[in-house]
């Protein structure tokens, strides 16, 4: 099963080559890496030129300028020629080397269409330190309504999927990815799988911008998600959201998740 792994760049040669190590250690080979950046001016297209890739699994590289994030992941689906698409930024990593073998084998072995797993933040001082863990297991397709979508790095989709429901909505700042979820759950119906995996480790500094991004434009644009997509909504009711994240924060909750 192939594998096409998107990754947008802009200014990230200090961590693209850590990005890149993962991938190459993955033991699942049969992977397509296409990176998008968009004409940075740090050395990061040096960085990625002087990764150690084999002959036989040498990237996908486009460089030019982009509108934004979303536009170079719909870039990168398009050229993408793998059986399944999924997405790894240029400052996140895989924590294990079987990620991607997982991935495929969970594909294989429940038929779904899409796969969703956890993700961490890690301390970029302390790698192995988690600071926040977002679990997936109890997530539902329902709770979209409130305004809660699976980790977006964790997700991976046949191909053919995403033609079919097109591509992520470039008109969005942020949350392009909730309406995209939104779409596959709820309005087509993807048959899902959770893998009980924590499939990416992030960076504490994240790609959401300031703190108004975050907490006033992130909440608009899931409120307008709902709503072009025909579903009712209100703004207490994706205010709520707020109390399902603070679970991320307390390690109690989820180091009892990670040991159960």
């Amino acid at each position: 099963m192939k594998i096409s792994i998107i990754t947008p760049t802009y200014n990230n040669s200090g961590t693209i080559g850590s990005t890149i190590e993962s991938i190459l250690s993955q033991t699942h080979t049969d992977i397509e890496h296409i990176i998008i950046d968009n004409c940075s001016t740090d050395g990061t297209l040096h960085a990625i030129r002087q990764a150690p890739y084999p002959a036989d699994r040498q990237p996908v590289i486009v460089c030019e300028p982009d509108s934004g994030i979303y536009n170079a992941i719909n870039k990168g689906i398009a050229m993408a020629t793998g059986d399944i698409v999924g997405i790894l930024h240029a400052d996140d990593t895989y924590p294990t080397p079987d990620v991607l073998e997982q991935i495929s084998t969970e594909f294989t072995r429940s038929g779904c269409e899409m796969i969703y797993g956890d993700i961490s933040w890690r301390s970029t001082k302390a790698p192995q330190k988690r600071i926040r863990y977002f679990c997936a297991r109890d997530y539902n397709p329902q709770m979209l309504k409130t305004g809660i979508a699976p980790p977006h790095p964790s997700l991976y989709v046949h191909r053919r999927i995403l033609y079919k429901i097109g591509n992520y909505r470039e008109d969005y700042k942020i949350a392009a990815d909730f309406e995209m979820f939104v779409r596959l759950m709820l309005i087509h119906g993807i048959r899902g799988s959770y893998l009980p995996v924590e499939i990416v480790a992030m960076s504490p500094d994240g790609r959401s911008g300031t703190l108004y991004h975050r907490l006033v434009t992130n909440t608009v644009e899931k409120m307008r998600a709902l709503r072009q997509n025909g579903i009712k909504t209100s703004l207490p009711h994706i205010l709520r959201r707020y109390i399902f994240n603070l679970r991320q924060y307390d390690p109690d909750t989820w180091n009892n998740t990670l040991n159960n």
